[in-house]
């Protein structure tokens, strides 16, 4: 049985995806076609993964629903190219005037990828915190709580003649969970476990797994 907080990560996803505009692109939204022309920066990437759930503790018996405060992670990633070779700060032979250079490049490309993150970031918190997505694609009243309380950056990586920079926003839902127990499959099997104690092979246990 598929539990909300799945039906929830699958909604988070679309939203992010049609809310695109040739801004980014959403990883794992099925689309038919991408152009390259409509997407800003390259590697400009949203991707949406559960990250944590906490569920509330019920006293009693263990069916019905249970309250469940679900966390998502958002990442990000941009690029932007650097103009030159970025090996060049890797070569222990390179001149001043060559390190000079490559620094000047990476530098620049680097405070381009910053700018770009800082952007995407902004557009998909406003998107996550549009009130129109307060439900999150679920039924009314059943999403609560939604808040983003925070939004963090990595350290700047080269990848040829990239520099990528990623990040992720945090999302908070609480969504509720039915508690169904487990239809498991049909099936009857009979387990033998005979066990010879004293030689005459006749202590034998069983057991018939009937999940029907």
């Amino acid at each position: 049985m598929t539990m909300v907080f799945e039906t929830v990560q699958a909604s988070i996803v679309a939203i992010l995806a049609a809310a695109e505009a040739g801004r980014y692109q959403t990883v794992g939204y099925q689309r038919q076609s991408v152009n390259a022309d409509t997407v800003l920066d390259d590697l400009r990437q949203v991707q949406v993964f559960f990250s944590r759930g906490d569920f509330s503790k019920r006293a009693g018996r263990n069916t019905g629903s249970v309250g469940h405060d679900a966390t998502y992670r958002i990442e990000l990633t941009v690029s932007k190219a650097a103009v030159g070779e970025l090996s060049v700060l890797d070569n222990p032979s390179a001149t001043p005037a060559q390190l000079a250079t490559a620094l000047a490049n990476y530098n620049e490309a680097t405070y381009e990828a910053d700018t770009s993150l800082n952007e995407l970031a902004g557009i998909v918190y406003q998107v996550l915190m549009d009130g129109l997505n307060y439900d999150m694609g679920q039924s009314k009243g059943s999403v609560s709580s939604r808040w983003v309380p925070s939004i963090s950056k990595d350290t700047p990586t080269t990848r040829g003649a990239l520099v990528v920079l990623t990040g992720s926003l945090e999302l908070n839902l609480r969504i509720t969970e039915a508690i169904t127990g487990d239809t498991g499959t049909e099936s009857a099997e009979y387990y033998d476990t005979t066990i010879d104690i004293d030689g005459d092979d006749v202590e034998s246990t069983g057991v018939i797994v009937d999940n029907t």
